[in-house]
């Protein structure tokens, strides 16, 4: 669904469920997404496309522009809903929750994201090598190819080369196969948006119950984050030690009972106030 406010979206599962709002991160679409909304049958979501992808790929001149996504957003985020933002996702929405548009929502879940990606010596983060090897290797004719390497980035590394190929990097390999691919333009303003956009301030001052997820043998996402990260009432973090990038692919029986614990303590908080 879309209209000229909203960003476009795919409503899936039960519509008279408490809402959740998931947002995919860069290159992937909200496709993706859909083994987490298969966890919550009982939920009313939506599976929420940034500009210039699935249901947004009409509107990909957006893409470029952080808060002009952003403003997007926020018209399309749906009131008391519980968000699940991953990767570069969490950026919009960490933005989204302070702009003047955004409804009321529940709480947020982070899942391999980083309010700033790139590091320095008081930030954990990936290094400008990698920005540097992205912009080098995306061309307009290698879209396709840079995806299924980005891909095979976010994966584990299997050291073994007798063990299975995971199954959580078929699913994603299957996926973009059958996706309509981000355009190059909209791959290259993610990856400068990914080098520039600072959201700290956001999730310092973040009012709304949030959990963040990481996993530990992620390449992209560092998992010492977790030390960098402010405690308060309702803020976590978790560590799936046997994941990459997409916990909810390689762990998925314990991502669903650490975000169902989650759940279970954000109704008590608000039900307490």
């Amino acid at each position: 669904m879309q209209n000229n406010n909203k960003l476009g979206y795919t409503r899936y599962g039960n519509e008279q469920g408490l809402p959740l709002c998931l947002i995919h991160g860069w290159g992937l679409d909200s496709s993706f997404l859909l083994p987490i909304a298969q966890m919550f049958p009982e939920r009313d979501i939506y599976l929420i496309d940034l500009p210039g992808y699935g249901q947004s790929y009409a509107q990909s001149a957006l893409s470029g522009d952080f808060n002009a996504t952003v403003e997007a957003l926020a018209h399309t985020l749906v009131p008391y809903a519980d968000v699940m933002a991953v990767s570069m996702g969490a950026l919009y929405v960490l933005r989204a929750l302070s702009h003047k548009d955004t409804p009321p929502l529940s709480s947020l879940i982070t899942i391999c994201s980083n309010a700033r990606f790139p590091g320095d010596p008081n930030w954990p983060g990936f290094g400008s090598e990698l920005i540097y090897k992205c912009r080098t290797l995306l061309t307009p004719q290698r879209c396709k190819r840079l995806l299924h390497l980005f891909i095979k980035l976010q994966d584990l590394k299997i050291s073994d080369k007798s063990k299975p190929h995971p199954p959580s990097a078929d699913f994603l390999q299957q996926a973009l196969e059958q996706c309509r691919l981000p355009s190059y333009e909209t791959l290259m303003h993610g990856i400068n948006i990914a080098s520039y956009v600072d959201v700290r301030a956001d999730l310092e001052n973040l009012d709304l119950p949030c959990l963040q997820l990481f996993g530990a043998k992620d390449r992209l996402v560092p998992a010492a984050l977790t030390y960098a990260l402010q405690s308060a009432e309702l803020r976590s973090s978790y560590i799936f030690v046997n994941s990459a990038h997409n916990p909810y692919l390689t762990e998925p029986v314990l991502f669903e009972r650490v975000v169902r614990e989650f759940y279970d303590k954000v109704q008590s908080f608000y039900a307490g106030h």
